[in-house]
């Protein structure tokens, strides 16, 4: 009876490709940021959000995966916990032997992250949740996403020029659909030494609108890339190290 329970529990923390999904996993900056979650084989979760000025966040209860997707049921909760925190469902990704957990309706955001060059990472920090230690595998190929999202993901950095537009939060980039832009990708201005982020919002064979991501995003006219420091157009400029 023992043996058909833990095989039970070890078929429910499978994905859909057979490999269990259990584990920890770790997402954050290393400073106000550090996100820590662990899928238990038995079917219960931890998750801890700890930053400079303590544990902000702290979540237990259960976890299921169906259809792809990893939902939470919350038993026990800090009781001043921050707001999104754990997202509600989270997909499954692989990356050769890595594996990252998205939250469901963040999968561009993800592809986003891969054609500016924070992922694959390197080393723990990042933003989207990934096994604890699988920053130190090499990848091949591209991740195992949805058919829908695999044309976001670029094969080599779009650079281009922007102009500012009508609006002080608008612009355009003398680069389009030719060049594999759609609505929802992400350009970085490369002009200075700030780093300014604009999305995508329409395009043309050879031209896109843009418009600044955050309210203290400005619209400069010159260089942008997919690639958020992109050292073509930055051959003076070295960015600002990352946390240890």
């Amino acid at each position: 009876m023992l043996n058909l329970t833990l095989a039970l529990l070890t078929l429910l923390s499978l994905g859909s490709d057979g490999v269990s999904v259990s584990g920890e996993y770790y997402s954050g900056d290393g400073l106000g940021v550090n996100w820590n979650l662990e899928l238990c084989q038995d079917g219960t979760f931890e998750f801890s959000w700890d930053g400079c000025l303590g544990n902000y966040d702290h979540q237990s209860g259960r976890w299921d995966i169906a259809d792809g997707l990893i939902t939470f049921q919350v038993l026990d909760r800090k009781p001043d916990g921050m707001d999104h925190s754990l997202p509600s469902s989270l997909r499954p990704v692989r990356w050769g032997e890595r594996l990252y957990l998205v939250p469901a309706d963040e999968l561009l955001e993800f592809c986003n992250q891969v054609n500016d060059g924070a992922e694959p990472r390197g080393d723990p920090h990042g933003l989207v949740l990934l096994r604890r230690d699988d920053w130190m595998l090499p990848v091949s190929s591209s991740p195992e996403l949805p058919a829908q999202f695999l044309a976001y993901l670029l094969s080599e950095p779009v650079r281009g020029n922007l102009v500012k537009g009508d609006s002080e939060r608008a612009g355009v980039v003398d680069r389009g659909s030719s060049q594999g832009l759609r609505p929802g990708m992400i350009l970085y201005s490369q002009g200075s030494l700030d780093l300014f982020e604009y999305r995508v919002v329409s395009t043309s064979p050879d031209s896109c609108q843009v418009e600044a991501v955050y309210e203290c995003d400005v619209i400069l006219d010159g260089p942008v890339s997919t690639l958020l420091w992109d050292e073509t157009l930055r051959p003076n400029a070295e960015p600002e190290p990352c946390p240890d």
